[in-house]
């Protein structure tokens, strides 16, 4: 069982040989770090170089810059170390070993920012927003970790409550004053109108969060077709490297290869897939479920046939993406070819750069990039749903006259609010969460 009360340590910096590494310790015992390696410790937030020893046999290690950060005001909220040292495998080793010598334990994966959620540094958003942002490949990834980061979602909380406080106190009142008449009608209506703007900025926020998941994840573009269609050979065009074994013998890809890229700052996922046609053999069976499986999971289909034998799409059946023709070996020429239609020649490079600015183009449009709006986490999800349905209960309730239940309804979607806004969260919930980060983080 890890124990939070530990003083631990961990490498924050990237693994293998880099220039610099930057090791941290945090936890109570912390400062006992310097005297681990016979050197004084630094005044607080000031870098100093240390000769940094091995007491067992006094051998030099290196000479680093030490920073020290006493508690509260430290990233985890305790007292911590940074050694900066150089960045090779050696130095490292030998700066661990003496740490694990002096008593200290090495950090469990996303731990140094578990303990800046624990000690109120750092809500359950924030933290998500850091690891986006550690994870972040992309232009579009980087802001929307930042969005994150930023209290993006507790802004978006706060104004969700605020209408919720104020369509119930409205609703009350009108079950208060039932004698008023022309008052409580007003009331009513106004709880009304004010209802009408919560559901549609929730119905906006659940349809942002599933654009924020393609930003996040990468918006999945799967080419397929016949086989021999030339979607491995598409594939290495569009990635400028060989990444798919191509053949003249039907049926060489039988399993899913998947390359991730990044066009103009939009994360895109390519798949490369198995042949669709009536097969036999076993292996061949299952690499075209998979192809399907993955068709239902696309944002857009790429259907490749050639130009020396077109072929329009089929075998898609139950498919909601998009489904784009495209036709390859656009270098040979045949009677009724279209030479406007998508098209590319892996022989002369024609229509790569076209495909590749209408995957961004299609990207862009359906993740809704120029559509600012609240990103709801994977978690979030859940309880902004059942919210929804108590606000819209409250509505039919609030039409039908009865006011007594879409109080109660609302209240009810008060619950569902503090999922989302609340800090407290169990301990399954944040195992998961943090065992996203890496070591060190």
């Amino acid at each position: 069982m890890v124990c939070r009360q530990d003083t631990i340590y961990a490498l924050s910096s990237g693994q293998g040989r880099a220039a610099i590494a930057i090791v941290r310790i945090t936890g109570p015992d912390a400062r006992r770090a310097f005297s681990a390696f016979a050197v004084e410790h630094p005044q607080p937030r000031r870098a100093q170089l240390l000769r940094l020893t091995d007491p067992r046999d006094e051998t030099l290690i290196d000479a680093a810059l030490g920073l020290w950060f006493p508690g509260p005001n430290s990233f985890t909220g305790e007292d911590m170390v940074e050694l900066q040292t150089h960045g090779g495998r050696a130095v490292v080793g030998a700066v661990f070993s003496v740490l694990a010598a002096a008593g200290f334990r090495l950090a469990e994966p996303g731990e140094f920012t578990r303990r800046a959620f624990e000690n109120g540094k750092l809500s359950l958003d924030d933290a998500e927003g850091v690891a986006d942002l550690i994870d972040a490949d992309t232009a579009l990834q980087r802001q929307q970790a930042f969005w994150l980061m930023n209290g993006g979602v507790g802004l978006a909380v706060a104004d969700w409550r605020g209408r919720l406080l104020e369509s119930i106190s409205l609703i009350e009142a009108s079950i208060d004053f039932p004698d008023e008449g022309e008052i409580g009608d007003t009331l009513g209506e106004e709880a009304e109108v004010g209802l009408q703007k919560l559901v549609a900025s929730l119905k906006e926020s659940l349809l942002g969060s599933e654009r924020s998941e393609i930003i996040r994840e990468g918006f999945l573009v799967l080419l397929a077709g016949r086989p021999n269609a030339g979607k491995s050979t598409l594939l290495n065009a569009l990635v400028k490297r060989e990444v798919a074994i191509t053949s003249e013998i039907a049926g060489t890809t039988r399993d899913l290869i998947e390359v991730k890229v990044d066009i103009d700052g939009m994360p895109v996922v390519l798949v490369d897939s198995a042949g669709l046609h009536a097969a036999i053999d076993p292996l061949e069976v299952r690499g075209i479920q998979k192809t399907l499986d993955r068709a239902r999971q696309a944002n857009l289909i790429l259907w490749l046939s050639s130009a020396v034998d077109p072929c329009p799409p089929n075998g898609l059946d139950g498919v909601s993406a998009e489904v784009l023709e495209v036709t390859s070996m656009a270098d040979l020429s045949h009677p009724g070819y279209d030479k406007g239609q998508l098209a590319f020649s892996s022989l002369t490079g024609q229509g790569i750069p076209e495909l590749l600015s209408l995957i961004g183009k299609r990207a862009c449009e359906i993740a809704g990039v120029h559509e600012p709006g609240v990103v709801l986490m994977r978690r979030h999800v859940d309880a902004a749903k059942d919210m929804l349905a108590a606000c819209e209960s409250a509505q039919f309730a609030l039409n039908a006259g009865h006011a007594e239940l879409a109080a109660a309804d609302l209240n009810e979607a008060m619950k569902h609010l503090g999922r989302i806004g609340d800090r407290i969260a169990t301990d399954d919930v944040l195992d998961l969460i943090f065992g996203r980060f890496c070591l060190g983080k």
